[in-house]
């Protein structure tokens, strides 16, 4: 699976109703101009790498970042965004069709897709905006043939 399928459909996992229930507004990928409201997932490639062999085993690292609008206390708003790391964890279970990032009425699947790790406490700067964040990242592995999807 090619790396822009992955990142639409980690958004698509993302926007779950359960995650919604949980509190994620919206989720992205590709990135945004701007962010009017969160919390919101915006989703960038990370590290990767594949052997040159004639089926390539690829291994990708994406960063998710969960974003809320720095507009008042910072500490209440990484609360609400730590309040967003279980259900994630959940969603992304063993044996979940997001574990495998499988879409009704779409082919192919990865080997796995799972968070991994976060990073906490944030304070960063998005599209000229302060914002409070919380960092997961996903470990996708996935099989291609070169040419192939």
């Amino acid at each position: 699976m090619r790396l822009a399928t992955i990142g639409a459909r980690l958004a698509t996992h993302l926007r779950a109703p359960a995650l919604v229930t949980a509190g994620l507004r919206h989720a992205y990928y590709p990135a945004p101009a701007q962010i009017a409201e969160g919390p919101a997932a915006v989703i960038f490639a990370g590290l990767g790498n594949a052997q040159p062999w004639s089926e390539q085993i690829w291994h990708h690292e994406l960063r998710v970042q969960l974003m809320q609008p720095a507009t008042g206390f910072p500490v209440q708003e990484l609360n609400a965004l730590e309040a967003l790391l279980e259900p994630i964890w959940d969603h992304f279970a063993p044996g979940t069709n997001a574990s495998r990032l499988i879409v009704p009425n779409e082919s192919g699947w990865v080997e796995h897709c799972y968070p991994v790790r976060y990073e906490g406490s944030l304070l960063i700067e998005y599209a000229n905006t302060p914002f409070t964040a919380i960092t997961i990242t996903f470990e996708v592995k996935t099989h291609r043939f070169a040419g192939g999807q």
